[in-house]
Protein backbone atom coordinates (compact mmCIF):
# COMPACT_ATOMS: atom_id res chain seq x y z
CA UNK A 1 0.00 0.00 0.00
CA UNK A 2 1.55 3.26 -1.30
CA UNK A 3 1.94 5.89 1.75
CA UNK A 4 -0.11 8.72 1.93
CA UNK A 5 1.63 12.05 1.98
CA UNK A 6 0.08 15.20 3.43
CA UNK A 7 1.06 18.28 2.11
CA UNK A 8 0.48 21.25 4.67
CA UNK A 9 0.50 24.46 2.26
CA UNK A 10 0.54 27.98 4.67
CA UNK A 11 -1.17 31.00 2.82
CA UNK A 12 -1.58 34.63 3.12
CA UNK A 13 -2.63 36.93 0.15
CA UNK A 14 -1.14 34.60 -2.68
CA UNK A 15 -4.17 35.06 -4.73
CA UNK A 16 -1.55 35.63 -7.55
CA UNK A 17 0.24 32.56 -6.67
CA UNK A 18 -2.17 30.06 -5.40
CA UNK A 19 -4.08 28.62 -8.40
CA UNK A 20 -0.57 27.61 -10.02
CA UNK A 21 0.41 26.10 -6.39
CA UNK A 22 -2.56 23.92 -6.05
CA UNK A 23 -2.39 22.98 -9.76
CA UNK A 24 0.98 21.50 -9.50
CA UNK A 25 -0.32 19.48 -6.76
CA UNK A 26 -3.40 18.31 -8.52
CA UNK A 27 -0.31 16.99 -11.80
CA UNK A 28 1.21 15.25 -9.47
CA UNK A 29 2.03 11.39 -10.88
CA UNK A 30 1.55 10.22 -7.86
CA UNK A 31 -1.40 10.26 -6.50
CA UNK A 32 -2.00 8.93 -2.85
CA UNK A 33 -1.70 12.47 -1.05
CA UNK A 34 -3.50 14.91 0.05
CA UNK A 35 -3.66 18.89 0.55
CA UNK A 36 -4.20 20.81 3.92
CA UNK A 37 -4.45 24.50 2.94
CA UNK A 38 -3.99 26.59 5.97
CA UNK A 39 -5.09 30.10 5.22
CA UNK A 40 -3.45 33.57 7.67
CA UNK A 41 -7.01 35.60 7.36
CA UNK A 42 -6.14 36.70 4.01
CA UNK A 43 -7.63 39.94 2.44
CA UNK A 44 -7.43 39.67 -1.22
CA UNK A 45 -9.04 36.96 -3.09
CA UNK A 46 -6.76 33.58 -1.82
CA UNK A 47 -9.87 32.02 0.36
CA UNK A 48 -11.97 32.36 -3.05
CA UNK A 49 -10.00 30.70 -5.19
CA UNK A 50 -9.25 27.57 -3.33
CA UNK A 51 -12.83 27.38 -2.20
CA UNK A 52 -13.32 26.92 -6.20
CA UNK A 53 -11.29 24.30 -6.68
CA UNK A 54 -13.52 21.35 -6.94
CA UNK A 55 -11.22 18.17 -5.21
CA UNK A 56 -11.82 16.44 -2.31
CA UNK A 57 -8.29 15.66 -1.33
CA UNK A 58 -7.96 19.09 -0.83
CA UNK A 59 -8.83 20.65 2.55
CA UNK A 60 -9.05 24.21 3.04
CA UNK A 61 -8.90 25.80 6.49
CA UNK A 62 -9.25 29.28 7.31
CA UNK A 63 -7.63 30.97 10.90
CA UNK A 64 -7.45 33.85 12.94
CA UNK A 65 -4.69 35.81 11.53
CA UNK A 66 -1.44 34.70 13.54
CA UNK A 67 0.98 36.46 11.46
CA UNK A 68 4.63 35.59 10.86
CA UNK A 69 6.38 35.56 14.29
CA UNK A 70 3.85 32.40 15.12
CA UNK A 71 4.37 30.39 12.13
CA UNK A 72 4.79 27.76 13.78
CA UNK A 73 1.54 27.63 14.96
CA UNK A 74 0.27 27.64 11.64
CA UNK A 75 2.84 24.90 10.41
CA UNK A 76 1.80 22.92 13.38
CA UNK A 77 -2.08 23.44 13.17
CA UNK A 78 -1.58 21.47 9.46
CA UNK A 79 0.24 19.23 10.79
CA UNK A 80 -2.06 18.15 13.42
CA UNK A 81 -4.70 17.77 10.82
CA UNK A 82 -2.50 15.60 8.26
CA UNK A 83 -3.34 12.15 8.36
CA UNK A 84 -0.40 10.54 6.23
CA UNK A 85 2.90 9.38 7.34
CA UNK A 86 4.89 11.54 4.97
CA UNK A 87 4.50 15.17 5.48
CA UNK A 88 5.13 18.05 3.00
CA UNK A 89 5.19 21.49 2.93
CA UNK A 90 4.01 23.89 -0.28
CA UNK A 91 3.91 27.39 0.78
CA UNK A 92 0.87 28.81 -1.42
CA UNK A 93 3.49 31.43 -3.52
CA UNK A 94 5.91 27.87 -4.54
CA UNK A 95 5.12 24.66 -7.04
CA UNK A 96 6.46 21.47 -7.97
CA UNK A 97 7.26 19.74 -10.75
CA UNK A 98 4.77 16.89 -11.43
CA UNK A 99 6.74 13.96 -10.61
CA UNK A 100 7.66 15.61 -7.12
CA UNK A 101 6.05 12.94 -5.26
CA UNK A 102 6.84 9.82 -7.63
CA UNK A 103 10.33 10.85 -6.94
CA UNK A 104 10.58 11.30 -3.56
CA UNK A 105 8.32 8.49 -1.82
CA UNK A 106 9.65 5.35 -2.34
CA UNK A 107 13.10 6.24 -0.61
CA UNK A 108 11.13 5.87 2.60
CA UNK A 109 11.18 2.27 1.78
CA UNK A 110 14.22 2.49 3.55
CA UNK A 111 13.09 2.93 7.56
CA UNK A 112 16.51 4.58 8.25
CA UNK A 113 15.84 7.67 5.86
CA UNK A 114 13.29 10.13 7.60
CA UNK A 115 13.69 13.12 5.14
CA UNK A 116 14.22 13.11 1.16
CA UNK A 117 14.71 16.15 -0.67
CA UNK A 118 15.97 17.34 -3.90
CA UNK A 119 17.56 20.30 -6.15
CA UNK A 120 14.97 23.58 -5.73
CA UNK A 121 15.23 26.04 -8.69
CA UNK A 122 14.85 29.97 -7.31
CA UNK A 123 11.96 31.76 -9.64
CA UNK A 124 10.81 35.51 -10.37
CA UNK A 125 7.61 36.27 -9.44
CA UNK A 126 6.36 35.39 -12.81
CA UNK A 127 7.73 31.78 -12.42
CA UNK A 128 10.23 31.88 -14.22
CA UNK A 129 13.54 30.34 -13.07
CA UNK A 130 16.33 32.38 -12.58
CA UNK A 131 19.46 30.02 -13.22
CA UNK A 132 20.22 29.96 -8.86
CA UNK A 133 19.74 26.30 -7.39
CA UNK A 134 20.86 24.69 -3.94
CA UNK A 135 22.02 22.84 -3.06
CA UNK A 136 24.86 25.20 -4.16
CA UNK A 137 27.92 23.63 -6.61
CA UNK A 138 30.07 24.27 -4.33
CA UNK A 139 28.56 23.24 -0.61
CA UNK A 140 28.21 19.88 -2.85
CA UNK A 141 32.14 20.11 -3.57
CA UNK A 142 32.76 21.14 -0.02
CA UNK A 143 31.11 18.91 1.83
CA UNK A 144 29.80 15.74 -0.53
CA UNK A 145 27.90 12.90 0.15
CA UNK A 146 28.07 12.72 3.83
CA UNK A 147 26.00 15.79 3.98
CA UNK A 148 23.44 15.58 1.43
CA UNK A 149 22.68 12.12 2.84
CA UNK A 150 23.28 12.78 6.39
CA UNK A 151 25.92 9.88 7.17
CA UNK A 152 26.51 9.21 9.22
CA UNK A 153 23.74 10.83 11.33
CA UNK A 154 24.87 14.23 12.22
CA UNK A 155 27.08 14.86 8.88
CA UNK A 156 24.33 17.08 7.86
CA UNK A 157 24.44 18.60 11.38
CA UNK A 158 28.07 19.88 10.95
CA UNK A 159 27.43 21.10 7.77
CA UNK A 160 24.68 23.44 8.74
CA UNK A 161 27.42 24.54 11.70
CA UNK A 162 30.24 25.26 8.73
CA UNK A 163 27.79 27.39 7.10
CA UNK A 164 25.87 29.09 9.70
CA UNK A 165 22.08 30.16 8.75
CA UNK A 166 22.41 27.44 5.67
CA UNK A 167 20.36 24.11 5.19
CA UNK A 168 21.13 23.55 2.07
CA UNK A 169 17.66 22.96 0.58
CA UNK A 170 14.46 24.89 0.58
CA UNK A 171 10.71 23.17 2.49
CA UNK A 172 9.50 22.86 -1.21
CA UNK A 173 11.53 20.13 -2.15
CA UNK A 174 11.27 18.52 0.85
CA UNK A 175 9.42 15.13 2.23
CA UNK A 176 10.14 14.46 5.91
CA UNK A 177 8.60 10.93 7.75
CA UNK A 178 6.01 12.04 10.37
CA UNK A 179 7.38 9.93 13.14
CA UNK A 180 10.63 12.03 13.06
CA UNK A 181 8.81 15.48 13.13
CA UNK A 182 6.46 14.07 16.06
CA UNK A 183 9.62 12.91 17.94
CA UNK A 184 10.99 16.07 17.81
CA UNK A 185 8.01 18.23 18.80
CA UNK A 186 6.87 19.55 15.07
CA UNK A 187 7.86 22.36 13.47
CA UNK A 188 10.39 24.28 15.78
CA UNK A 189 9.73 27.42 17.21
CA UNK A 190 12.81 30.41 18.17
CA UNK A 191 10.75 33.35 19.99
CA UNK A 192 11.03 36.54 17.30
CA UNK A 193 12.41 34.47 14.42
CA UNK A 194 9.88 34.69 11.42
CA UNK A 195 10.68 31.55 9.91
CA UNK A 196 10.32 27.73 10.92
CA UNK A 197 12.80 26.01 8.11
CA UNK A 198 16.61 26.43 9.99
CA UNK A 199 15.82 25.50 13.44
CA UNK A 200 13.45 22.27 12.24
CA UNK A 201 15.93 20.85 9.35
CA UNK A 202 18.88 21.70 11.93
CA UNK A 203 16.53 19.32 14.79
CA UNK A 204 15.88 16.81 12.36
CA UNK A 205 19.55 16.72 11.58
CA UNK A 206 20.25 14.30 14.58
CA UNK A 207 17.35 12.24 14.25
CA UNK A 208 18.11 10.17 11.08
CA UNK A 209 19.18 9.57 7.56
CA UNK A 210 18.25 11.28 4.19
CA UNK A 211 17.84 10.61 0.95
CA UNK A 212 18.80 13.27 -1.99
CA UNK A 213 18.49 12.94 -5.74
CA UNK A 214 19.79 15.97 -7.99
CA UNK A 215 16.40 16.13 -9.79
CA UNK A 216 14.73 19.30 -9.31
CA UNK A 217 11.78 18.91 -7.01
CA UNK A 218 10.38 22.46 -6.23
CA UNK A 219 10.31 26.29 -7.55
CA UNK A 220 11.05 28.80 -4.53
CA UNK A 221 9.03 31.97 -5.92
CA UNK A 222 10.88 35.50 -5.10
CA UNK A 223 8.55 38.38 -5.08
CA UNK A 224 8.04 41.69 -3.31
CA UNK A 225 5.00 40.83 -1.40
CA UNK A 226 7.09 38.03 0.50
CA UNK A 227 9.52 40.64 1.94
CA UNK A 228 10.23 40.42 5.53
CA UNK A 229 11.25 43.83 6.56
CA UNK A 230 15.17 44.78 6.73
CA UNK A 231 15.14 46.61 9.95
CA UNK A 232 14.76 42.98 11.52
CA UNK A 233 17.61 41.52 9.85
CA UNK A 234 20.26 42.28 12.59
CA UNK A 235 17.72 41.08 15.99
CA UNK A 236 16.65 37.92 14.00
CA UNK A 237 20.60 37.02 13.30
CA UNK A 238 21.51 37.66 16.56
CA UNK A 239 18.68 35.59 17.83
CA UNK A 240 19.91 32.98 15.71
CA UNK A 241 23.42 32.83 16.59
CA UNK A 242 22.14 32.63 19.92
CA UNK A 243 20.37 29.55 19.16
CA UNK A 244 22.44 27.89 17.77
CA UNK A 245 25.10 28.31 20.44
CA UNK A 246 22.49 26.99 22.64
CA UNK A 247 22.11 23.99 20.45
CA UNK A 248 25.89 23.70 20.16
CA UNK A 249 26.17 22.91 24.26
CA UNK A 250 23.07 20.75 24.55
CA UNK A 251 24.09 18.79 21.56
CA UNK A 252 27.74 18.56 21.43
CA UNK A 253 28.75 14.90 22.63
CA UNK A 254 25.95 13.65 20.14
CA UNK A 255 27.69 15.75 17.19
CA UNK A 256 30.58 14.09 18.68
CA UNK A 257 33.15 16.56 17.12
CA UNK A 258 36.53 16.19 16.59
CA UNK A 259 39.03 18.75 17.48
CA UNK A 260 39.25 20.46 13.55
CA UNK A 261 35.27 20.52 13.79
CA UNK A 262 35.29 22.11 17.19
CA UNK A 263 37.81 24.67 15.07
CA UNK A 264 36.08 24.87 12.01
CA UNK A 265 32.48 25.84 13.73
CA UNK A 266 33.77 28.18 16.33
CA UNK A 267 35.54 30.12 13.77
CA UNK A 268 32.03 30.04 11.34
CA UNK A 269 30.21 31.25 14.54
CA UNK A 270 32.88 34.15 15.12
CA UNK A 271 32.72 35.17 11.62
CA UNK A 272 28.82 35.53 11.28
CA UNK A 273 29.20 37.57 14.59
CA UNK A 274 31.29 39.72 12.96
CA UNK A 275 29.19 39.68 10.01
CA UNK A 276 26.20 40.97 12.24
CA UNK A 277 29.17 43.64 13.31
CA UNK A 278 29.09 44.89 9.97
CA UNK A 279 25.20 45.24 9.50
CA UNK A 280 25.12 47.20 12.95
CA UNK A 281 28.18 49.55 11.36
CA UNK A 282 26.34 50.52 8.51
CA UNK A 283 23.31 51.10 10.62
CA UNK A 284 24.85 53.46 12.87
CA UNK A 285 26.82 55.25 10.07
CA UNK A 286 23.07 55.77 8.58
CA UNK A 287 22.21 57.20 12.00
CA UNK A 288 25.13 59.04 11.88
CA UNK A 289 26.30 57.60 14.97
CA UNK A 290 29.85 57.33 14.32
CA UNK A 291 31.74 56.16 17.10
CA UNK A 292 29.29 53.32 17.42
CA UNK A 293 29.89 52.50 14.04
CA UNK A 294 33.58 52.63 14.22
CA UNK A 295 33.86 50.25 17.17
CA UNK A 296 30.88 47.55 15.12
CA UNK A 297 33.29 48.18 12.02
CA UNK A 298 36.88 47.53 14.46
CA UNK A 299 35.39 44.04 15.16
CA UNK A 300 34.33 43.64 11.52
CA UNK A 301 37.67 43.59 10.68
CA UNK A 302 38.52 40.40 12.13
CA UNK A 303 36.21 38.58 10.11
CA UNK A 304 37.77 35.42 7.87
CA UNK A 305 36.03 36.60 4.94
CA UNK A 306 37.56 39.05 2.83
CA UNK A 307 34.47 41.06 1.88
CA UNK A 308 33.33 41.70 5.56
CA UNK A 309 37.32 42.88 6.00
CA UNK A 310 36.47 45.11 3.33
CA UNK A 311 33.83 46.55 4.52
CA UNK A 312 34.80 47.11 7.90
CA UNK A 313 38.10 48.78 6.81
CA UNK A 314 35.70 50.96 4.34
CA UNK A 315 33.34 51.60 7.22
CA UNK A 316 36.03 52.36 9.42
CA UNK A 317 37.51 55.04 7.18
CA UNK A 318 33.82 56.40 6.75
CA UNK A 319 33.30 56.81 10.59
CA UNK A 320 36.21 58.96 10.73
CA UNK A 321 35.05 61.28 7.49
CA UNK A 322 31.63 61.38 8.68
CA UNK A 323 29.94 59.94 5.67
CA UNK A 324 26.74 57.28 5.53
CA UNK A 325 27.69 55.55 2.60
CA UNK A 326 24.53 54.36 1.62
CA UNK A 327 25.91 52.90 -1.51
CA UNK A 328 27.85 50.61 0.65
CA UNK A 329 24.35 49.24 1.91
CA UNK A 330 23.03 48.81 -1.58
CA UNK A 331 26.58 46.47 -2.59
CA UNK A 332 26.25 44.19 0.28
CA UNK A 333 22.68 43.83 -0.51
CA UNK A 334 23.55 43.07 -3.79
CA UNK A 335 26.58 40.54 -2.30
CA UNK A 336 23.98 38.71 -0.59
CA UNK A 337 21.35 38.97 -3.20
CA UNK A 338 24.23 37.07 -5.78
CA UNK A 339 24.99 34.25 -2.83
CA UNK A 340 21.13 33.16 -2.74
CA UNK A 341 22.02 31.12 -0.31
CA UNK A 342 18.89 29.18 2.05
CA UNK A 343 19.55 30.70 5.19
CA UNK A 344 16.52 32.07 6.11
CA UNK A 345 17.71 35.16 7.16
CA UNK A 346 19.82 36.08 3.95
CA UNK A 347 17.23 35.42 1.66
CA UNK A 348 16.00 38.42 2.63
CA UNK A 349 18.59 41.10 2.20
CA UNK A 350 17.91 41.66 -1.23
CA UNK A 351 14.46 42.96 -0.30
CA UNK A 352 11.98 41.32 -2.76
CA UNK A 353 13.25 37.56 -0.75
CA UNK A 354 11.68 36.00 2.50
CA UNK A 355 9.21 34.11 4.44
CA UNK A 356 6.88 33.06 2.14
CA UNK A 357 3.94 33.63 4.59
CA UNK A 358 3.60 37.53 4.65
CA UNK A 359 5.72 40.66 4.78
CA UNK A 360 6.76 41.82 8.57
CA UNK A 361 5.02 45.14 7.73
CA UNK A 362 1.83 42.82 7.01
CA UNK A 363 1.75 41.55 10.44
Amino acid sequence: MKPLVSIITPTFNHEAYVRQCVDSVLAQTYTDWEQIIVDDASTDGTAGIIRQIGENRIHFVAQPHRGIFRLAETYNWGFQQARGDLIAILEGDDFWPPEKLATLVPAFADPGVILAFGQTVVTTSEGQPTGITTPEPSFIREFGEAALLNTPVGAATKAMFCRPMYTYTFPCSVIVRRSALEAIGGFQHIDGIPFVDYQTLLTLSLAGQYSYTPKVMGFWRRHRRSATALRYQDLTEMRLLAYMCRFLETHRSVMALTQEEERNIADALQDWERRIALYHGLAALSKRQWAEARSRFRTALGSHQPTYRLGGAIGTIASYLHMKLEWLVAVYARLFDRQARWTGVQRRLSGDAGSHQDSADDQ
